[in-house]
């Protein structure tokens, strides 16, 4: 159980758990009680909450298709826009790896070559390229779709 205790330099959080001990010589019974100052834990906690909140709110006010990937080509997140410049339905269709794009998605420089997916833009970002308004064609595999995009890129 977590309970709050307010003192005059502000609001203190604590954790506190209570264990029974059984009954004491005279029969009643005993309990022992632990309580630890989780305050800073918790303004942590808070602090990252709040984080997540701005990135997410920047994220999803940009027009422009934003994804970020962890080291092993996972997206860990990606906004709105990103779901309709890869024309999938909602953010559930997206996939959720790398790997998993070039079974639906071929990618095309201006000259027609295809791109392998060792250099597609997070391809190359995981290795430590950067690159701005580079352009690419890309094509659905499942609908014929087919339209340009200029890709902005760099390792965070």
């Amino acid at each position: 159980m977590e309970i709050s205790r307010s003192e005059t330099s502000g609001q203190r959080e604590f954790y506190c758990s209570a264990s029974y001990l059984g009954e004491g010589p005279s029969g009643s019974s005993q309990f022992a009680f632990n309580a630890v100052d989780i305050t800073p834990q918790k303004r942590a906690q808070e602090a990252l909450y709040a984080m997540q909140a701005k990135l997410a709110a920047a994220l999803e006010s940009s027009a422009d298709s934003v994804y970020i990937s962890d080291a092993e080509g996972r997206l860990v997140d990606f906004n709105e826009a990103f779901v309709k410049c890869h024309r999938f339905q909602n953010k559930a269709e997206c996939f959720k790896t790398l790997v998993e794009y070039p079974m639906i998605l071929d990618g095309f420089l201006p000259d027609g070559s295809l791109v392998p997916l060792d250099n597609w833009p997070v391809s190359r970002a995981l290795r430590g390229d950067s690159g701005t308004n580079e352009v690419y064609h890309l094509r659905r595999k499942d609908t014929g779709e087919e339209w340009v995009g200029s890709y902005s890129f760099a390792p965070i």
